[in-house]
């Protein structure tokens, strides 16, 4: 079968959809709000042009639907655009029929915290020093997933990586690959399974 490339995904073809996001969702934009005298400031960016560098700023005062009683210096994030693609996906289901399976690092219950973070050569690194030659991340929030998706689909989850490996038969598959390993490759293959 040919293989084709949408930028969006509005513009897949018409019918049933089976979509799998595998560490996709982290990599899109994070809005972020910080709590300063007891009320919301977007956190911006900005640019030192005598030190060529990028540091965090505070903008105008926002309002933000967050629940809890925050303190000052508390961070919440969102992500418009991650929401805009889970209610896409959602109701083309809904109408075409179809499944997702999501797969990233993120949180289960909404809440409060700083997870934007960059990566590079396999460490964390920080995300305003040599902008667009390393990995930038937010953690997903599948708490606004499900609150999102429910208002279209069935949901289940979100849960572990270990509780949804666990339902697949990894513990099975785990022993039948220990049957005809030497012992140190037991132990590689249960220290595997139980990380």
């Amino acid at each position: 079968q040919p293989v084709f490339w949408y930028d969006y995904f509005s513009e897949i073809p018409d019918g049933i959809c089976f979509v799998i996001a595998n560490e996709f969702f982290d990599a899109l934009p994070v809005r972020q709000f910080q709590k300063m005298n007891g009320g919301w400031k977007e956190r911006c960016v900005g640019y030192n042009s005598k030190s060529n560098t990028f540091y965090f700023t505070m903008g105008m005062d926002s309002s933000v639907d967050v629940k809890d009683e925050a303190e000052d210096g508390s961070i919440f994030e969102t992500s418009p655009i991650s929401l805009k693609i889970v209610e896409e996906i959602s109701e083309r289901i809904f109408k075409q029929d179809g499944a997702a399976l999501i797969i990233d690092y993120g949180h289960m219950v909404s809440g409060l915290g700083d997870t934007l973070q960059a990566v590079s050569k396999h460490a964390y690194s920080d995300p305003l020093v040599n902008p667009g030659e390393k990995d930038i991340t937010a953690h997903v929030d599948f708490d606004a997933f499900k609150k999102t998706a429910k208002k279209y689909v069935a949901v289940a989850g979100p849960v572990t990586q270990g509780q949804f490996l666990t339902a697949l038969g990894i513990g099975a598959r785990a022993e039948k690959l220990t049957l005809q390993a030497d012992q140190q490759q037991k132990i590689d293959i249960m220290t595997s399974l139980h990380r």
